[in-house]
């Protein structure tokens, strides 16, 4: 539901108390007074401008501080009982130290439960306190839509071709990532990465997507859990055609948007070390026009007690900020094998306990491909039926993706291979792995 059909419906089912959370005031505010203008009176309130009503350039008189703002907000609404209102107060929360300013705010909300007032409460930190639960509803994020991505684009687009020449080089097939890509992100976050990727070049194009998907990562992922990789297309792998068909075949589904099949989750690959696991990830994420994110577990772990739980929490936060994303875990068996976990003091178990929880409770379009050289250390219920959507083994390649192999690696290093016999090659080198072959190119070279 789009943020301000989701506030109309709040308000008129006479939520008391809205709390938002988000980073981009304006955008929150322009869209409420969007929303409301027509039918309502709108009061906003911050410590540096005041109490004042939406469209008067003058505030109430000594209204600056809080417990002053709430009396006249406690006397303004005695005074107009059966009038449309809504009160915005900025960063209120930092007043909640203060006993009186609680109170006050519950004897508002006792007052306003039956009629068409409420208070909406905007700040970047979420509501913590129990003391207003009973009237409240939270909204995290309310972040531009889609349609509303789409015409910030189109505003800085045309701002910009008034005064330079653009080359705009994305195919319509691409403005779905392009969009994507921008999802998650505040309006002015928005407007000045699509700047900056204009002003570098003057150009528009996809290498600007991997730029902003590399900024989005930055702005979120302020720990450095994750790391990100560009997606390799699937001529770069020899083999694997079971896992691109399966791929492909889901895809399908995920672009469906059909509620009567669930979309695919995420997928295990276990087998020999050096077979292509770790680039399958990387190739998956391009066929499914993800971004991908490499998961590293190792830094995860902390000393002090419970900072590794958090950490976790933290992990998935991210995710959910980032997505969709292609997330790729590698050696997940690091992380969550229990030979270790008496002598963490179970931090291995609780922190497995929340990876199954968000797994399979999260409502994102995260696409989990996790790889593992040694399935028998991963506990049964992680790799039960219908945890992943499907298990891959990754063996030794056959003679033909051996040959297919040599032809990769020489490319790379633009060298013709039809200057090379592939098949005794690719007899001479049985039982060898990929990265295996690939060592044998270079160390000839």
């Amino acid at each position: 539901m789009k943020f301000k059909e989701e506030l109309n419906l709040l308000i008129k089912s006479k939520y008391s108390f809205i709390w938002i959370e988000t980073n981009d005031e304006d955008y929150i505010t322009s869209n409420i007074i969007e929303a409301l203008y027509s039918d309502y009176k709108i009061y906003r309130w911050s410590l540096t401008r005041g109490l004042s009503v939406y469209g008067s350039n003058d505030s109430f008189y000594d209204s600056n501080e809080p417990v002053k703002a709430l009396k006249l907000v406690d006397d303004i609404i005695a005074s107009s009982q059966d009038s449309k209102s809504v009160f915005i107060l900025y960063d209120i929360d930092k007043y909640f130290d203060k006993p009186v300013v609680v109170r006050y705010i519950k004897d508002i909300l006792s007052k306003i439960k039956t009629n068409s007032i409420t208070l909406i409460g905007v700040s970047p930190n979420p509501l913590n306190i129990k003391d207003f639960d009973n009237y409240v509803y939270r909204i995290t994020g309310a972040f531009p839509d889609e349609d509303e991505i789409i015409n910030i684009v189109n505003s800085e687009i045309a701002n910009f071709s008034k005064t330079s020449k653009l080359n705009i080089a994305i195919e319509k097939k691409d403005v779905k990532r392009f969009v994507r890509a921008l999802r998650g992100l505040t309006e002015k976050q928005i407007s000045n990465l699509v700047l900056r990727a204009i002003v570098e070049d003057s150009t528009l194009d996809l290498n600007d997507i991997t730029k902003i998907e590399l900024a989005k990562k930055e702005i979120f992922d302020k720990y450095g859990f994750l790391e990100y990789y560009e997606g390799e297309f699937e001529d770069r792998i020899g083999g694997f055609d079971n896992l691109k068909k399966w791929v492909l075949d889901r895809k399908r589904v995920m672009e469906s948007n059909s509620l009567s099949v669930s979309a695919p989750r995420g997928i295990l690959l276990t087998g020999i070390p050096g077979c292509g696991k770790s680039l399958s990830a990387r190739i998956v994420g391009k066929m499914l026009d993800y971004p991908v994110y490499r998961f590293d577990p190792s830094m995860l772990y902390s000393k002090y007690i419970g900072e590794s739980e958090e950490n976790v929490r933290k992990v998935f936060d991210i995710v959910d900020m980032l997505s969709p994303v292609c997330l790729w875990i590698d050696e997940i068996e690091k992380i969550f094998s229990f030979e270790s976990s008496d002598a963490d003091g179970g931090v291995s178990r609780r922190i497995f306990s929340l990876f199954l929880i968000w797994f399979s409770e999260r409502k994102n379009s995260t696409f989990v491909v996790a790889t593992s050289n040694d399935i028998t250390k991963l506990p049964p219920e992680f790799i039960r039926k219908g945890r992943f959507d499907e298990i891959f083994f990754v063996d030794l390649p056959n003679i033909e993706e051996r040959k297919k192999i040599f032809k990769i690696h020489l490319g790379k290093r633009n060298i013709n291979a039809d200057n090379f016999n592939l098949d005794e090659l690719s007899k001479l080198t049985e039982d060898f792995s990929g990265s295996e072959i690939e060592q044998s190119v270079i160390s000839a070279i």
